[in-house]
Parts: structure tokens; C-alpha cells; sequence
């Protein structure tokens, strides 16, 4: 049995809580389903709750032991990248072939992840057969609620509003196991069943909010004298871009220092430009302040880069996007990936290109696609 319930506040705030029962058939299965664990993030949430009870084949009930739980920080896979997003684990008692395990972890938090929205996926199905899987959306009526499923064409949800508030059901099983497909899929096909939930009113809410963030950021950046000295000499918006992206590459490394908020919101310029390390959305905007100090309007964008499923286009939210680059309107668009040191101006990489980006800036209301090599 799996399943979920995702709760929305008034303020957009969710309460998150998976509910599980399965049953250990094999040495096997012990070995890969004998602990328990959730990843969480301190800065907009409180840390999670866990129960669980483990019963034998002689029906005796061995609850998890509270004092097991161990609260440390979460390894990143990337190991450029340093912050306090954390992992709550605990090992189940008594887990033998033959037991059943029941398990609760709920999730709250306390200020929503963007204030204009967010979007999440959740996966359906899991490498073992499911019997029965549930998931229920609850929200108020004020919140605009939206959700999209994939790959589930005989599971409709059920719609139901009462007393302000706006309840979601998808029901479905028994399900088989997955297995793996590879990562061969295009972009925009998805692989396994999902439901994808947000938010956010519009795109246009969501890029407005992010660019003014940015330029916020930007704001109190002063570098005139430094982008001048780059561009001295320099004729045609190309020539004056590249000098200022070769100083960037040669200058700033990619480090990432994401500690609270900093796991959405970029440093300013002037603190990527002294410490001369910045992850992918901190070198985009501190590109950006410097292209604007060239008098090249330019935005920073965001995407979900490499050959992951893509974006929905159409359920807006902070929350699915893993990569910040450049976007300077003109004749022609310039695009440019801060964090590729060996691409020239006007290239970019291939897990950037043809993907789905939001330019953060005022009046821009959809995704666009971005280029790709001919």
C-alpha cells in the first residue's frame, strides 16, 4: 500500500505525508528495505516525523525506537556544492522475510518554497508491485491548485469542494514493478507514471517574482570600472559579451554555497566576485549585472537542464527547474551557460539546449525553448 497527502495553507505552505505498508519476502528484501529515511531542508522546514512499526510472522509489533533516529547533513552529489539540506534516517527493528512494516513520515513546512509557487512530481509505482496507491491534494479554494498526470490514461481524479477548501484523489493498482528504461527517452516523453501538482497563478507571477529577486541582487553592484576596463576597445555587443564571459570563466569558479534560502536565491555579484566561486544561478547573475554594466540588457533563466523529464509547460511553480543561464535578447538572442568554461559565446551545451526556460523578467508569461546546434 502507498500513499500520499499533500495539504496546502492559506500562504501556500504544504504538510507532505507518505504512508506505507509492504511486506519482506526474501533475504533480499530485507537488505534494501530495512531502514527508514527523509530528505529535508531547514530553512522553510520544520524537521519531520517519523513512526514506524515492524510486525513478525508471530504477529508481535516492534515499534521504531525513537533514540535510533539520526538527524545529519545530507551527502550532495555533487560534491562542488555545500549546504544544510539535511537526512533524517532510522533503522527498522526486527525485519526478517515474513514481517510487514507500517511507516509514516510527514513533512511541514513552515514558509512556502517561492512565494509565487511551487510545483513538485510525484513518481507512481515503484520497483516492486504496488497493490494499491493513493494520492490526495488538499487545498483551499483560494490556492490555485493544479495537477496533471502522465501515463495513468485509466485513473481519473476525483474532484471534490467543500467548505472552502478543494480535495484531489488519484487512485490506482494494482500496479506492476517498474523497470528501467534507460535514459535514452527525449525530454518531453515521459518514462515512468507521474502527477505533477503546483501552485503557482501563472509563469508570468513565477518570472517576475524570480527577476525581481535578481535585481535586487544586482542592485547595489558596482562594476563599471572593472567592465570597462574589459570592454575597452571593444565595437559589437559579441566582442564586448566575450571579454566579459572570458573574464568569468578565468575568474570564478563553480562552487556552490547554498545554505539556507541561497538553495533558490543567488548570492549579489559582489559577493561572487570576492569569494571568486559561485554556483550555476550566482555566475548567471553576476554575468547578467556585468552585460547590464555594458549596456546589454540581459536576464538570467531558468530550466531543467540535461536529459530529465521536461518541465510541464503548463503548471506553473518554483521547485522543478535544477539550472540558472543567461538570456540576452537581440538580433540574434544570445544565450550563454556561465558554468561551461569551453563554450564560446553563442554556444551552449547540449544538456541546455532545446529544453524548456523561464527568463525571469516583467511580462514574460510562458516557457521558450531554447536553441539548438544545427
Amino acid at each position: 500500500d502507498d500513499e500520499a497527502a499533500i495539504q496546502f495553507d492559506a500562504q501556500g505552505r504544504s504538510t507532505h505525508t507518505t504512508y506505507m505498508v509492504y511486506k519482506i519476502l526474501t533475504k533480499e528484501g530485507v537488505d534494501g528495505w530495512d531502514s527508514i529515511g527523509v530528505n529535508w531542508e531547514p530553512w522553510h522546514e520544520q524537521s519531520p516525523t517519523i513512526r514506524a512499526r515492524v510486525i513478525t510472522p508471530d504477529q508481535i509489533a516492534h515499534n521504531l525506537d525513537p533514540k535510533t533516529i539520526t538527524d545529519a547533513q545530507a551527502q550532495d552529489d555533487d560534491n562542488k556544492i555545500y549546504g544544510d539540506r539535511r537526512l533524517m534516517r532510522a533503522p527498522l527493528p526486527a525485519i526478517a522475510p515474513g514481517s510487514i512494516v507500517e511507516q509514516e513520515v510527514t513533512v511541514k513546512e513552515t514558509s512556502p518554497l517561492f512565494a509565487a509557487g511551487s510545483a513538485q512530481r510525484i513518481f507512481v509505482g515503484r520497483w516492486v508491485p504496488v497493490q494499491h496507491f493513493l494520492l490526495v491534494l488538499d487545498a483551499p479554494s483560494s490556492i490555485p491548485l493544479r495537477y496533471n498526470a502522465r501515463l495513468m490514461p485509466d485513473v481519473k481524479p476525483t474532484r471534490t469542494e467543500e467548505n472552502g477548501r478543494v480535495r484531489v484523489e488519484y487512485e490506482s493498482g494494482p500496479l506492476d514493478a517498474l523497470t528501467d528504461l534507460g535514459n535514452l527517452f527525449p525530454s518531453d516523453v515521459p518514462e515512468y507514471p507521474t502527477v505533477t501538482v503546483s501552485t503557482g497563478s501563472s509563469w508570468k507571477s513565477v518570472a517576475e517574482e524570480y527577476g525581481r529577486i535578481v535585481d535586487e541582487k544586482i542592485a547595489a553592484a558596482n562594476l563599471s570600472s572593472l567592465v570597462a576596463k574589459l570592454i575597452d576597445g571593444k565595437k559589437s555587443r559579441e566582442e564586448k559579451a566575450a571579454s566579459i564571459l572570458q573574464y568569468l570563466d578565468r575568474e570564478v569558479r563553480y562552487t556552490g554555497v547554498e545554505f539556507g534560502d541561497a538553495a533558490i536565491v543567488p548570492h549579489t555579484p559582489t559577493e561572487t566576485l570576492t569569494h571568486k566561486y559561485g554556483d550555476c544561478k550566482d555566475k548567471a547573475v553576476l554575468l547578467v549585472a556585468m552585460l547590464r554594466a555594458a549596456g546589454i540588457p540581459s536576464y538570467v533563466a531558468l530550466l531543467n537542464a540535461g536529459n530529465r523529464e521536461e518541465i510541464d509547460a503548463d503548471l506553473a511553480g518554483m521547485g522543478m527547474f535544477d539550472h540558472v543561464i543567461v538570456y540576452a535578447p537581440g538580433s540574434p538572442d544570445l544565450w550563454i551557460d556561465a558554468t561551461d568554461e569551453y563554450a564560446r559565446l553563442g554556444e551552449l551545451p547540449q544538456m541546455d539546449q532545446g529544453r524548456y526556460a523561464l527568463p525571469a523578467r516583467a511580462g514574460e508569461s510562458s516557457l521558450v525553448r531554447t536553441p539548438e546546434s544545427k
